[in-house]
């Protein structure tokens, strides 16, 4: 489900960007995809409290302290980037299957001690 999510996702900002001509729903998709991962990586480790937060964290954090002199993008500020950036679809990539894979081989943080009471 969460595969086919980001699939939708992606087609979607593909076809906008064809249909608007600019590549920003390319990098809105890119970008959804990524925090997607965030958030499932987050949840499983830390609790589902905090999935949404580290969503909600990740772009501020970027915003405020991820560029370099001159105004380019640090590499590990992924959302800032261009959307043709190579850095950031990694990146987005590496993110939603590592959530993926985070959320499909871990006990979510918490179900171990729900489940023993």
């Amino acid at each position: 489900m969460l595969a086919t999510t980001a699939l939708i996702a992606v087609a979607i900002g593909l076809a906008a960007t064809y249909v608007a001509d600019s590549s920003m729903a390319l990098a809105a998709a890119r970008n959804f995809v990524g925090y997607l991962g965030i958030g499932l990586i987050v949840q499983q480790l830390l609790g589902h409290l905090y999935g949404p937060l580290a969503v909600t964290l990740v772009p501020v954090l970027c915003a405020l302290i991820g560029l370099a002199p001159g105004g380019r993008p640090y590499p590990w500020t992924w959302p800032l980037h261009q959307a043709p950036s190579v850095i950031a679809a990694t990146a987005s990539l590496l993110l939603i299957t590592s959530g993926i894979a985070t959320a499909s081989f871990f006990t979510p943080r918490g179900a171990a001690h729900r489940a023993s009471t």
